[in-house]
């Protein structure tokens, strides 16, 4: 009797409370047109979370659960994942994200053209002011309606690679993670190509309370100066010309903005607490930037993952129940 045929794709989620936060996502990636082909890998604290429950989810082709005690770093839990995985192609998803039933599908065939990272057009699961300010923050150059076709960088958290392009980073793979917009910009400076597939879909829960909001665009901003400074090896002085230059930040990210908010015709109709929301996100995130740059990464990762992890707390109330089952 031959061996059984590998997983064509390893997708890895994160479950650092109870299945109950999980159990949306697995709805859509169990309703997936080639869910026999995925490989399915759980990271949690403790087996026992999740070991009874994953029994039932019979569609994938297997189920790995990966115990790591307490989730303090997003990224370090997911390369435990990576290095636990089988498939060829390893899919990033979250307890806040839903895929369309063709989503595995349009990442294993973009990925059969050899493409080095995939991922699929963005919509926003919650268009409150503050959840459409976070999500074109965060996904504005990805969401529908987007065309095909290669770009520079694909949605964080939400992206497909391939086994070998993540394997060339070793031990690095875990800084590298913090930040896929630095990550993946030295993809494609080294030469890779990635792809957006417009003919799937991804719905993304996004921050729709002020305290949260802020402090995510704080960090994540944080993260990536940090991140970006190291990886291009900047001396101290050009770390403190670009810390020094953060109040430029927001107008060049706006001006680069602007098609993405003419095509999502984001302010139709007119909403001034969206434009407030979008204008101090922007602000905050700069100064998060400038703090990378001048003091490093701290311990930005730490306070970043349960602003990750536990997104259903990071909703208006009216708003919670979209992210369970």
């Amino acid at each position: 009797m031959p061996p059984p045929a590998p997983p064509a794709l390893s997708v890895i989620l994160l479950a650092p409370l109870d299945v109950a936060r999980i159990q949306k996502t697995i709805r859509h990636l169990r309703a997936q047109m080639r869910a026999n082909e995925i490989e399915l890998v759980l990271v949690t604290p403790q087996r026992a979370l999740l070991e009874e429950t994953a029994r039932a989810w019979r569609e994938f082709h297997s189920v790995q659960i990966v115990a790591v005690g307490q989730i303090t770093s997003v990224s370090r839990a997911k390369i435990q994942a990576v290095a636990a995985s089988h498939a060829p192609f390893i899919a990033f998803a979250e307890d806040h994200a839903f895929p369309s039933p063709n989503w595995a599908e349009a990442l294993l065939n973009a990925h059969a053209q050899r493409y080095a990272a995939v991922s699929v057009a963005m919509r926003n699961a919650n268009p409150s002011s503050i959840s459409r300010a976070d999500f074109i923050l965060n996904f504005g150059q990805w969401a529908e309606p987007v065309t095909s076709g290669v770009k520079p960088m694909l949605p964080g958290h939400n992206t497909s690679y391939t086994r070998a392009v993540l394997d060339t980073h070793g031990a690095q793979l875990d800084a590298k993670l913090d930040s896929e917009v630095v990550f993946q910009l030295e993809l494609t400076r080294r030469g890779e190509l990635l792809w957006l597939e417009n003919a799937a879909l991804l719905a993304h829960l996004n921050f729709s309370m002020w305290r949260p909001f802020f402090i995510h665009k704080f960090l994540g901003g944080r993260i990536f100066g940090a991140r970006r400074a190291e990886q291009n090896k900047w001396r101290a002085a050009r770390r403190m010309v670009y810390a020094l230059s953060a109040p430029l930040i927001p107008f060049v990210r706006l001006k680069k903005m602007l098609p993405d908010l003419q095509r999502t015709n984001a302010f139709v109709p007119f909403d001034a607490k969206f434009v407030l929301a979008l204008a101090l996100g922007l602000a905050t995130h700069a100064l998060g930037e400038a703090i990378g740059y001048a003091f490093g990464i701290g311990d930005a990762r730490e306070q970043y993952a349960p602003l990750e992890l536990q997104r259903a707390d990071q909703l208006r109330a009216e708003e919670r129940e979209l992210a369970f089952e």
